[in-house]
């Protein structure tokens, strides 16, 4: 049956496709001067796999008539209109956010976003070599942008919200239970070559179990080198501001980097500046390779953590020492745990570097 005018066409294409179906409206009229005649000018509104579903587009349009130019626009030109309506209401660090999820769609950048299925979308993330909470982030853009799309009618249903992220979910948890440490013989191989300055900075992050980026940025003012502790005032969680000690083994490094220089930072490089993690992270794995190790700079502080551990230190002492808050323990029992014992838990580790290790360990733990 013949459509009434001005309400659109659809046109069944030839040939095997899959969308068969175009969807059409009239935007106006316009002259064919070689036939000298006036004629419909039309645009394509969409396409469809069956004459019902081009019917149901048409009529959708019809309701409510939108911007077919802007219906068209790819994901990287939504993206572009997204951020720049988050300038100024956002933070830089939620903008940069935007800008590595974005990064992180690249399958997409050049695809109709109205065209966009939640197949499409599904793909990219079961595809995605990136980890679970990275991917949240990219789901939150995708949110974003269908947020954005909706409120000026580029699209009638947001995808982002059917996402399944169950099986990145469950990889991540998987890798965060097989965390990587090393082993007592490769803690007695770096010992052994203590005297290399940059493996010094090592072994201070497996004596003392701190995170990479609360070491580069511990401030001399945080450390007493007298009474042979340091603050972190900075920390992840609140637990992660805490009171440290220093073990003897490792206390020569710290005195040396406390007096040498006028950086206010501890750990600093020759020129007297402080050391970015990208630099320090280039340093790190010459060494690995140097060794044939296989490990980041955050499996120290595995390794501090599991060393406590095989010692048969406290779980209320560890908790303590990692920053941790403990299910077993209230915070107020060990938050004020006596700074001696701290300081035994630190200064039993270089039993490790013994091979008769256990035995030293168990006569200390019988008295």
């Amino acid at each position: 049956m013949r459509r009434p005018n001005g309400t659109g066409s659809i046109t069944e294409l030839k040939g095997n496709r899959r969308n068969k179906y175009m969807v059409r409206k009239t935007v106006g009229m316009e002259v064919d001067h070689e036939n000298e005649r006036v004629v419909q000018k039309q645009v394509v509104i969409g396409y469809a796999s069956t004459k019902k579903e081009a019917m149901q587009i048409l009529e959708n349009y019809n309701a409510n008539p939108y911007d077919i130019n802007a219906r068209k626009l790819t994901f990287a030109d939504l993206y572009e209109k997204v951020y720049a309506s988050k300038v100024g209401n956002v933070s830089q660090s939620s903008l940069d956010s935007y800008a590595y999820s974005f990064k992180n769609c690249e399958p997409l950048h050049n695809r109709v976003f109205a065209d966009l299925k939640l197949g499409d979308l599904q793909k990219m993330i079961d595809e995605s070599d990136k980890n679970y909470p990275t991917l949240k982030k990219v789901v939150t853009l995708l949110k974003l942008m269908y947020d954005y799309a909706m409120k000026f009618d580029l699209v009638s249903k947001d995808y982002s919200e059917y996402l399944d992220l169950s099986k990145k979910k469950q990889e991540h948890v998987e890798k965060a239970d097989d965390k990587k440490h090393f082993t007592h013989d490769e803690v007695r191989l770096l010992w052994s070559e203590r005297e290399d300055e940059f493996i010094q900075s090592i072994l201070v992050l497996i004596w003392t179990g701190l995170r990479i980026n609360e070491f580069l940025t511990l401030k001399k003012e945080d450390v007493n080198i007298e009474e042979k502790w340091f603050n972190i005032v900075d920390g992840k969680t609140s637990n992660s501001i805490r009171k440290m000690p220093i073990a003897d083994i490792i206390y020569p490094y710290f005195e040396k980097w406390y007096h040498d220089g006028e950086c206010e930072y501890l750990y600093h490089n020759a020129k007297d500046q402080p050391i970015k993690y990208d630099t320090y992270l280039r340093s790190y794995k010459k060494v690995m390779e140097i060794f044939s190790m296989d490990y980041t700079p955050h499996a120290t502080r595995h390794t501090f953590n599991s060393l406590l551990a095989d010692l048969e230190i406290y779980s209320s002492t560890r908790s303590r020492l990692m920053g941790h808050a403990s299910g077993n323990v209230t915070e107020t029992v060990y938050t004020h745990l006596d700074m001696s014992v701290l300081f035994k838990a630190v200064n039993q580790l270089e039993l490790i570097l013994d091979k008769d290790w256990q035995k030293k360990r168990d006569a200390i733990r019988n008295g």
